[in-house]
């Protein structure tokens, strides 16, 4: 499903996708993104039953962090 919606995206000009394996590695791709000068996500499509960390606890761990614009 991942690798789908990802190549759903990268068809379209402008838009640059990162995937990860799960929660805790998006919510630390979206620190990386937003620090040191680069550009924070836009969006970030996260399943409730990811791996690790499931989408609503890097939900709620990214909230706080403001790591998205």
């Amino acid at each position: 499903m991942r690798d789908g919606i990802k190549a759903l995206l990268d068809l379209e000009d402008g838009i640059a996708t990162t995937a990860v394996a799960d929660g805790r590695e998006a919510v630390e791709a979206a620190a990386m993104a937003a620090g040191a000068g680069g550009e924070p996500f836009d969006l970030a499509v996260l399943d409730v039953r990811m791996p690790v960390m499931d989408g609503i606890e890097a939900t709620r761990a990214l909230l706080p962090c403001r790591c998205w614009c």
